[in-house]
C-alpha cells in the first residue's frame, strides 16, 4: 500500500512558504487518509459478514434471505442436512449401515467445516475464543475489523482542525481557543503602535509585519543664537533594539564606575558598575529595583541625559536617597539614562511604570545596527525592506552666497539649490522665525520661503553679504529636500517576544505593525506535519496503533522489542531496558531506572 503523505521539512517562516499550496496539500492528504481508513473498515466488515454467511447462514446475526447465494448453501445448513439424513437413515434398517456411515462422515465433515469457518470469521470455535497457538488467533475477520475501527477512532494528540479556505500569500494560521481549531487569516487583529521607546504586548512570539523608523533632524536643547550655537546632529547609523520589560542588562555593566552628582563618570568605585545609555521617554515614570543602596557611596543612583553617549548632555540626577527600589519621572528634555548598579545585585531591573514587578532577566529579541554610507540629517527607514528614504539635506552656511536688502529693517537672502518649497529648516545659530514675512521677522532668526528655494535671515550685526558669509562659516543649516532620494540598506526583521516588549531606536519614533492573538509558529506546523505523517503510517500499516500500560522498570527485565506504547503523538518502536541493545528475547540485568526508548 502506497504512502499518502509528502513530508514537508519546515525550516523557517518563509522556506518553505506557509501558503495555499502547502496548506491545501496537508488538507488533501488528511482527506485521503480518512477515505482509506473508511474503506479499510468497510472491506473488513464486508469480509466478516461474508464469512459469517458461509459459516452459519446469517449476516449480522440475521438469517440470510432466500435470494442470498449462501441460503441453504452454508456449513451450518449442510451440517443440519447431514444430521437429518442420519436420522432418516435410521428408519430403514436395510440400508442403515451404509446410510449411517455416510451420514456420519458427512456430519463430521460439515461440523469441521463449520468450526473452521467460525474460526476464520470470529476467532472462536463453538463460541469459545481460540488459544494463542491457533492460526485464527488475532488473525480473523472480526479481529481485523476491530483493528480498523480502533485506527479509525483513534485520537491523535496535538492535532486540531485546520480550515483551508483559499488562503492568500501573507496569511497565517491563528488559534481559536474556544473551539480548539486553527484557521487561516491575517493573524487575528493587526495593530499598529508608535513611540520611542515603544511598549507593546503580544500573545505569541513573532516578527513584526512592518517597522518604520522616523529619523527627524536632531538639534540639542536650547535657543540657537550667533553667541550660543546649538549643535545639529546627523545619523551615521540606525539602531533598533527589542527587549522584554527589563531594560537593564546587568551583563553589560562597566565595572569600577559610578555616576556622580553632576552626571559625570566617577572611577574607583569597586563595588559598583554603570549601565550603557538606556533609551527612555521624556516626562515618563520608571521604576529601578534591585539596585542596592549604592547612593551611600556616590550620592546618586544615576543621571538623565539628552543625547546618546554624551555625558556632557546631563539633565538631572536620579535619586540621592539610600533605597533598594526607586521610582523617578524623566524630565521633558531627557532621552537617555545611565544607572549605577551594585555589582553584587542579582536582580537589577528598570521598567516602565511606578511599581516594581517580579524580576525578569534582560532578554534581547532584536538588536539591529545598520551603518549608513554617509551621514544623513533626516528621513525614514523601512526596516523590513532596508529602504532608507533621505528627506533632509545639510549645508555649511559658509558655502552659501548672501544678498543684503535694507528695507524691512534690513535682511539677507540666499538660495539653497535642492531646498523644498517649505519652511522646514533649522540652523545652529538662528532660530526659525516661523513667519516668512520679512517685515515680521525678529533679529537673529531665519525662515524658508514656502514657494521657492530662498531663505531669509535677519542679523543686524551685518549689512554686507561677504561679512555674514565669513561669520557663519562652519555653522549648519538642515532643510527639507525638494526631491527625496533612497539608499538601499540591509533588510532586517524585528522579532517580538511573547508577552511584554520594549522597542527602542536612536531615531525619533518607531511605527510598528504586528499581530495580536496566538499565531502558528514553526513548531506548531512541524507538530501538525508530524501528526499527519503518523496517521498516514498507521493507515498504511507502517505503524501499530496498539498500546501497553507503562510501568516502573527495575532489576532483571525481559527485553521486548515488540512492545508498543503511545506517548502523546510519538509512537514508540521498542522499549529496551538496558544500556546496550540486547539480543532479542534475552534476559538482561540492568541498574534501577535505566530506560532506553527508541523512537521512529
Amino acid at each position: 500500500m502506497n504512502k499518502l503523505v509528502t513530508r514537508i521539512n519546515w525550516v523557517n517562516d518563509t522556506d518553505p512558504a506557509i501558503n495555499d499550496t502547502h496548506l491545501n496539500q496537508m488538507d488533501s492528504e488528511l482527506d485521503a487518509i480518512d477515505d482509506r481508513v473508511i474503506a479499510m473498515e468497510g472491506d473488513v466488515e464486508a469480509q466478516a459478514e461474508e464469512a459469517e454467511a458461509w459459516a452459519v447462514g446469517e449476516r449480522g446475526g440475521e438469517a440470510v434471505q432466500s435470494s442470498d447465494p449462501t441460503y441453504h448453501n452454508n456449513s451450518k445448513y449442510y451440517s443440519q442436512q447431514a444430521s437429518n439424513s442420519a436420522t432418516n437413515a435410521g428408519t430403514s434398517e436395510t440400508n442403515a449401515g451404509n446410510s449411517a456411515t455416510a451420514a456420519g462422515n458427512s456430519a463430521t465433515a460439515a461440523g469441521n467445516s463449520a468450526l473452521v469457518s467460525e474460526g476464520w470469521a470470529k476467532g472462536t470455535q463453538n463460541g469459545t475464543p481460540v488459544a494463542s497457538g491457533s492460526p485464527y488467533y488475532e488473525n480473523n475477520a472480526k479481529y481485523w475489523k476491530d483493528q480498523a475501527q480502533q485506527i479509525a477512532s483513534q485520537t491523535i494528540g496535538g492535532l486540531s482542525d485546520v480550515t483551508i479556505n483559499a488562503p492568500t500569500e501573507g496569511q497565517v494560521l491563528t488559534y481559536d481557543s474556544a473551539n480548539n481549531i486553527w484557521h487561516n487569516s491575517d493573524g487575528g487583529s493587526v495593530e499598529t503602535k508608535s513611540g520611542n521607546p515603544l511598549s507593546l504586548t503580544t500573545d505569541s512570539a513573532q516578527v513584526a509585519r512592518s517597522t518604520t523608523i522616523a529619523l527627524n533632524p536632531i538639534q540639542a536643547s536650547g535657543t540657537p543664537t550667533p553667541a550660543n550655537p546649538i549643535p545639529i546632529y546627523g545619523y551615521d547609523a540606525v539602531k533598533v533594539r527589542g527587549t522584554g520589560k527589563n531594560l537593564l542588562d546587568k551583563n553589560s555593566l562597566t565595572s569600577n564606575r559610578a555616576i556622580g552628582g553632576s552626571g559625570a563618570v566617577v572611577s574607583g568605585q569597586g563595588v559598583t558598575g554603570i549601565t550603557k545609555f538606556i533609551k527612555v521617554k521624556p516626562n515618563t515614570t520608571y521604576t529601578f529595583s534591585g539596585l542596592g543602596n549604592v547612593s551611600d557611596a556616590v550620592g546618586t543612583h544615576g543621571a538623565e541625559y539628552s543625547t546618546d553617549g554624551d555625558y556632557t548632555s546631563y539633565v538631572q540626577s536620579i535619586g540621592t536617597s539610600s533605597v533598594s527600589n526607586l521610582t523617578f519621572t524623566t524630565s521633558a528634555s531627557t532621552n537617555y539614562v545611565v544607572l549605577t548598579v551594585l555589582l553584587s545585585s542579582a536582580s537589577p531591573q528598570l521598567e516602565l511604570g511606578s511599581t516594581a514587578t517580579a524580576y525578569e532577566p534582560y532578554t534581547e529579541a532584536t538588536d539591529i545596527s545598520e551603518t549608513l554610507p554617509a551621514t544623513i540629517y533626516g528621513g525614514t527607514l523601512d526596516v523590513e525592506t532596508g529602504v532608507l528614504t533621505v528627506k533632509y539635506g545639510m549645508v555649511d552656511m559658509g558655502d552659501l552666497n548672501y544678498n543684503y536688502y535694507s528695507n524691512d529693517g534690513g535682511y539677507f537672502s540666499c538660495s539653497i539649490t535642492d531646498k523644498a518649497d517649505s519652511n522646514n529648516i533649522i540652523s545652529e545659530i538662528y532660530k526659525n522665525n516661523g513667519i516668512v514675512a520679512v517685515g515680521s521677522m525678529a533679529n537673529n532668526t531665519l525662515a524658508g520661503r514656502t514657494n521657492s528655494n530662498v531663505v531669509y535671515i535677519k542679523d543686524n550685526r551685518y549689512t554686507d553679504g561677504g561679512n555674514l558669509k565669513t561669520a557663519v562659516t562652519g555653522q549648519k543649516i538642515v532643510y527639507e529636500l525638494a526631491t527625496p532620494y533612497t539608499i538601499q540598506l540591509t533588510p532586517h526583521q524585528v522579532a517580538l517576544l511573547a508577552g511584554s516588549n520594549v522597542i527602542t531606536t536612536n531615531g525619533t519614533t518607531i511605527n510598528i505593525t504586528y499581530r495580536t492573538g496566538k499565531v502558528a509558529t514553526l513548531a506548531d506546523l512541524e507538530g501538525m506535519a508530524k501528526t499527519i505523517n503518523e496517521v498516514a503510517d498507521i493507515a498504511n500499516g507502517d505503524k501499530s496503533a496498539s498500546q501497553i500500560t507503562a510501568g516502573t522498570f527495575s532489576g532483571p527485565v525481559k527485553a521486548n522489542p515488540t512492545a508498543m506504547a503511545n506517548l502523546g503523538t510519538a509512537q514508540v518502536r521498542s522499549i529496551i531496558v538496558t544500556d546496550t541493545a540486547p539480543t532479542v528475547g534475552s534476559s538482561t540485568t540492568i541498574p534501577d531506572g535505566t530506560l532506553i526508548i527508541v523512537y521512529e
